[in-house]
């Protein structure tokens, strides 16, 4: 007998087919795309978090790639620098050839040619060292300083600075005063054979002096050896007074009797100097004589104190503007790394009170001819010492700012990636049993729909009579 409600179960099994074939398509897709979110209907909430977490991601590769090209740009830099590291040692041979007293007059002029040559190639690398258009060594990486006093500092190099809001003043004050080492004879004319030694920075010299030698006898004395000890003789009324040739706390002067009586500053042997106390916009610098080293916050700055200012109290006010080389490593655009790369060229090499590079040039107050020798090489030795600091710094800014990171961007892009995965990644097992169920349950409600549908058009045909 033919069943009034087998239309009914008909339009039920037909719904559950629809049903069925929704849920075995978006299975078919989660498979096929190993994702569980194909759609925001899939999982609303979850969509958020990922896209927010595909917009990290996003952010890191952006930084990684910036620090990448960072660590290109500090490598090329720190190439031209190595290269001049080698003209400098180069130019120092050849004036401690030219120094020697054997050496002929055409001997000289080669190696004034040589020199020349060199510090020529110094300047070109200066100009030339580029990173993707971008001059690196020539200052104009640099900050500009203006409002220096040269009477009070000298050398100024501004490594780092916060210059967002144009312009950021800097106060060196001295609050304690540089000394010397120092040691007084005050016992005038000698009594009896005086033997003794006199020992400096740079080394030591005996001296041998005959009774009744007087102060000024023993001043020149000393005096003519101050380039082989770094120590310095006065006469002050009648009081030898022996002086290291620079302000410290690594200067220092001894002397070591071995015959007769000299007694200094109540029998002491030896004296050292005192570095000044230092601050920057108040806060302590680093000090190594007159040479001062100033990192706080974003600011990072080398200068030399002059004699006048280093050995009194007071303070000084400069100027610092310009933006450096800006780095961004951070998602935070508040987190820029401001990088300032100063000139390197002949004309910055060296000090300002020594003198530059390019005195030693022919013709230059420094050059061969003159026989400055000592000078010449202390200006070689101030600009190795300047390209070995800015290596070095720039080398610290590569290993432990860019590189580091670097590497922990890395570490932040894996556990975000990991977090990607664990809210969308498809568990293809499951998803394939449940593939596999949704496939069998459609089978079954397609061959009951197509059964209902065959009895149906059977009994009807018989009722019409067929």
């Amino acid at each position: 007998m033919f069943n009034i409600n087998s239309s009914f179960q008909s339009q039920g099994i037909l719904n559950n087919l629809m049903s069925l074939g929704t849920q075995l398509a978006l299975s078919n897709t989660r498979l096929a795309t190993a994702q569980r979110i194909t759609t925001a209907a899939d999982d609303p909430s979850g969509v958020i978090r990922l896209s927010q977490l595909e917009s990290e991601v996003a952010e890191i590769d952006a930084v990684t790639k910036n620090g990448q090209r960072i660590s290109n740009m500090l490598d090329t830099a720190d190439g031209g620098l190595s290269e001049i590291s080698d003209l400098l040692d180069t130019i120092n041979t050849k004036v401690v050839l030219a120094s020697d007293s054997g050496a002929t007059a055409d001997e000289k002029a080669a190696y004034q040619a040589e020199i020349d040559s060199a510090i020529d190639s110094i300047n070109r690398i200066a100009n030339t060292t580029t990173f993707n258009g971008t001059r690196l060594l020539d200052g104009n990486l640099g900050f500009n300083v203006s409002g220096i006093d040269s009477a009070d500092l000298q050398d100024v190099r501004i490594n780092s600075a916060d210059t967002s809001s144009g312009s950021v003043d800097l106060t060196v004050a001295v609050t304690s005063a540089a000394q010397r080492a120092q040691m007084i004879y005050a016992g005038g004319a000698l009594g009896a054979t005086t033997e003794f030694t006199v020992t400096g920075n740079k080394g030591s010299y005996d001296f041998s002096f005959a009774a009744a030698t007087n102060v000024a006898t023993m001043e020149t004395a000393i005096n003519a050896q101050t380039e082989v000890t770094g120590v310095t003789a006065v006469n002050n009324g009648g009081n030898l007074e022996l002086y290291s040739e620079y302000y410290g706390d690594d200067q220092y002067v001894a002397v070591n009797v071995t015959q007769g009586t000299f007694n200094f500053n109540g029998s002491i042997t030896s004296d050292y100097g005192v570095d000044p106390t230092v601050t920057v916009n108040g806060s302590a610098a680093e000090e190594n004589g007159m040479a001062i080293n100033f990192s706080s916050g974003s600011t990072s700055a080398k200068f030399t104190l002059t004699t006048a200012f280093g050995t009194t109290t007071g303070s000084e006010t400069f100027t610092v503007s310009g933006n450096g080389a800006n780095f961004q490593l951070s998602p935070a655009a508040s987190d820029a790394l401001n990088i300032g790369i100063s000139s390197v060229s002949a004309g910055n090499l060296g000090n300002d009170s020594l003198g530059k590079l390019t005195t030693l040039k022919s013709g230059g107050t420094n050059a061969i001819s003159t026989g400055n020798f000592e000078a010449a090489q202390d200006i070689i030795e101030a600009g190795s010492n300047l390209i070995s600091y800015e290596r070095g710094r720039l080398g610290a800014v590569s290993r432990y700012t860019v590189d580091s990171t670097l590497n922990s961007m890395a570490a932040t892009k894996v556990n975000l990636a990991s977090g990607i995965s664990q809210l969308n990644d498809v568990d293809v097992v499951s998803e394939t049993a449940n593939n596999q169920r949704l496939n069998t349950l459609f089978e079954i409600n397609a061959a009951l729909l197509g059964s209902l549908n065959q009895s149906k058009s059977s009994i009807l045909s018989i009722l019409l009579g067929g």
